[in-house]
């Protein structure tokens, strides 16, 4: 749970006074969604295909969906049947378009995986960063939210003019998962310690199998697998998600403002954000934590029961995390009638 003093993102809530005798919680936002420990976003860089033939498939399999970042002149030659490497294979239009289809974010990497700190004026940096967006909504029927840098350089120019034009970037601590070496055992070591810490990370992977396409690649699918089924064996405490859900969800619980009011026994919650807010943001799930909060209260329906994603209230001890999405309206809990 949040800290008044983290640096993370700030605390943000408001309560109003209830009626005498009325129990009122107090009610925190939740560093990760459902309050788990830590938090993993999956990115995908370079768009090969083995992420479509390979990595999909066993995410499909842990009910996990990832972010896969596409740079235009590798998928234009792909498309166009030419290729854009002696070594590399890419998708196509098509096949990213596959992996929206099924669930999963595609991402911005570039025009050409330009090395930007290189660059030598700002319109060339607009050439690699902003220009790609209109060809993806001329492409994929939308606009990437995220933004991965090449190579991981970057400076605070670059950083600045990547989150006007995007909701969020990989600017943060990236961890390398691949290779033909990789051992399970670390991976399952960096997992513990971000839970350890309650800290979040990414995931970076490249390559899925040996001649999949990609860079740096796996022994065999089978280590692909065995640091999914690591991720699965944690799932009590650690989020595992794309990119835009990590970043929408940071960008909310730092935008929160939670009023709640007591009447009669009935306990309102209630998130507003800012006008500035982007709509991504406003329509994230968001998670609180409600203290001491009483055996028998439970979430008060207000309409339609056949809701898609119902909120859901989970005990933990004597509290509860709430998870609902702020946009749809007010929560109310109370005794079940």
């Amino acid at each position: 749970m949040l800290r008044l003093n983290t640096l993370f993102f700030g605390l943000l809530f408001s309560t109003s006074i209830g009626m005498a005798g009325d129990h009122q919680p107090a009610v925190a936002v939740c560093r990760f969604l459902d309050d788990k420990d830590a938090a993993v976003s999956l990115s995908f860089d370079d768009g090969s295909v083995d992420h479509l033939s390979h990595a999909a498939p066993l995410l499909e399999k842990y009910g996990y969906r990832g972010t896969f970042y596409a740079v235009i002149k590798w998928t234009e030659a792909a498309t166009n049947g030419t290729a854009a490497s002696p070594t590399r294979r890419y998708l196509t239009w098509d096949g990213l378009r596959k992996l929206a289809d099924a669930g999963h974010e595609i991402g911005n990497h570039s025009m050409t995986h330009y090395q930007l700190f290189k660059a030598k004026d700002r319109a060339e940096l607009e050439k690699e960063i902003v220009a790609p967006l209109a060809i993806f909504q001329e492409h994929l029927g939308f606009q990437p939210l995220t933004f991965c840098y090449p190579g991981n350089g970057k400076t605070a120019e670059i950083v600045t003019l990547t989150e006007e034009t995007h909701l969020g970037s990989l600017k943060g601590h990236r961890r390398m998962v691949g290779d033909q070496h990789y051992d399970l055992d670390k991976n399952a070591a960096w997992l513990d310690e971000l839970i350890a810490r309650k800290q979040s990370d990414n995931a970076m992977f490249h390559g899925i199998v040996p001649d999949g396409g990609g860079w740096r690649p796996f022994a065999d699918i089978s280590v692909f697998d065995g640091v999914l089924k690591q991720f699965k064996e944690r799932q009590q405490k650690l989020w595992v998600c794309p990119v835009i859900d990590l970043v929408a969800y940071q960008q909310a619980a730092k935008a929160a403002k939670v009023a709640t009011a007591m009447d009669k026994g009935a306990f309102r919650i209630s998130v507003n954000y800012p006008e500035s807010t982007a709509e991504t943001v406003r329509r994230s799930p968001l998670s609180l934590r409600i203290a001491d909060c009483p055996d028998h209260w439970r979430i008060l329906p207000q309409g339609p029961t056949e809701e898609k994603e119902p909120p859901t209230l989970i005990r933990k001890g004597t509290d509860a995390i709430l998870t609902f999405r702020p946009h749809k309206g007010p929560v109310i809990l109370g005794p079940a009638h």
